[in-house]
C-alpha cells in the first residue's frame, strides 16, 4: 500500500482481511477518511443555508435604498438637462420667428428633441400641455402672445422619483426647490441650477 492511499485514510480490501469476508458491503460513509469526503455526500446543512441567507438579506438591505437614490439623482439630472435643452430650442425659434413655440411645435420643427415625453393627448393641445417623463409630471405653459413661456416638473413620487421640483422660462435658466408637498412650488424667483 502507497503512502497516498494511507493518507486518505483508505485501506483496500483483499481476501485476505475480515471486511473482505463479511456479508455486508463496506459503503462510502463507513470510510474512515476525511472529512471532506464525508461531506460531499451529505450536502449543505440547515446552518449553513441560513446563514447564506442571511448575508444575503444584509447586502439587498444595503442595495436597494442605494439603487432608489441613484434612480431618483438619475431622474432629475434628465429633467434638468432636458429643460436645457428645451430652453435652448426656444431661444432658437425665437430668433428665427420672432416668436417662442409650444412643445409639439418646437418638436416637430426640430428646435428640441421632445421625445415620448408627450402623450398623443398632449400634442394635440396647442398652448399648456401636462405630460409625464422620468418620474416627473411636467407642465408648460405658452401664452397666446408666445413672447414668454414657462414649463415646471414636480416627482411624480416624493423621495422615490425625485425630490425637487424644477422651473424654466424665457431667461433659461433652470431653478427648483424641494416638493416635498407634491406641489409645482419652484418658480422664477428659486434659487438657480448652476
Amino acid at each position: 500500500m502507497d503512502a497516498r492511499t494511507r493518507q486518505r485514510g483508505f485501506t483496500p480490501l483483499d481476501s485476505s482481511t475480515p471486511e473482505c469476508r463479511s456479508s455486508r458491503p463496506r459503503v462510502a460513509h463507513e470510510w474512515s477518511g476525511s472529512l471532506k469526503s464525508h461531506r460531499s455526500l451529505t450536502g449543505f446543512t440547515l446552518i449553513e443555508i441560513l446563514i447564506v441567507i442571511a448575508i444575503i438579506a444584509v447586502l439587498v438591505a444595503i442595495a436597494v435604498p442605494q439603487l432608489v437614490k441613484s434612480k431618483s439623482a438619475a431622474n432629475e439630472k434628465g429633467v434638468v438637462s432636458s429643460m436645457r435643452g428645451i430652453a435652448d430650442g426656444q431661444a432658437l425659434r425665437l430668433s428665427d420667428k420672432g416668436e417662442f413655440g409650444t412643445l409639439d411645435e418646437l418638436s416637430t420643427e426640430k428646435y428640441a428633441d421632445i421625445g415620448a415625453a408627450m402623450t398623443p393627448a398632449a400634442a394635440q393641445i396647442n398652448l399648456d400641455v401636462t405630460f409625464g417623463k422620468a418620474g416627473y409630471e411636467w407642465t408648460a405653459k405658452t401664452p397666446t402672445k408666445r413672447q414668454t413661456w414657462a414649463m415646471k416638473a414636480k416627482p411624480v413620487q416624493y423621495d422615490t422619483t425625485g425630490k425637487n421640483c424644477f422651473f424654466v422660462d424665457e431667461s433659461g435658466v433652470v431653478r427648483f426647490a424641494d416638493g416635498a408637498d407634491g406641489s409645482f412650488k419652484a418658480d422664477a424667483t428659486s434659487p438657480a441650477i448652476r
